[in-house]
């Protein structure tokens, strides 16, 4: 009996010496570098209070503020919105919206992050 446990030990030794000396490689050069992963309001949601801010959820950090300055609210016939553009205090990886002023009721809005996501990487329709 012994010397079963022993020669059970000594495999597992074995297997386990093996384990750490090659070298392993992870290519992520096919990871995208961003990608949005939430919004809140969703797309196309409706009824949604005209004095809400929007949230914005990447799903990278977003490091560089300069950043934000190609996020956009746009109306439906591409009018620019003034909004405050920041990111959220408590998580990087969100991007908050706030009109200046209240919102239209019964307009329709876009968020526009298309620059944003071409900027940290991806390159793809943002709207």
């Amino acid at each position: 009996m012994n010397s079963f446990i022993i020669i059970k030990i000594a495999i597992i030794l074995l297997l386990l010496s093996a384990c750490g000396k090659a070298e392993q490689d992870v290519d992520f050069s096919q990871e995208p570098n961003a990608l949005l992963s939430y919004s809140s309001p969703t797309d196309n949601q409706k009824s949604v209070d005209i004095d809400s801010g929007i949230v914005l959820t990447f799903s990278h950090s977003i490091v560089d503020e300069s950043l934000l300055n190609h996020v956009q609210l746009l109306t439906v016939d591409g009018e620019s919105v003034e909004v405050t553009v920041g990111i959220h205090p408590a998580n990087s990886k969100m991007v908050t919206i706030v009109p200046v002023q209240s919102l239209n009721p019964g307009q329709i809005y876009y968020v526009d992050f298309s620059q944003l996501l071409s900027e940290i990487g991806v390159v793809s329709g943002g709207r």
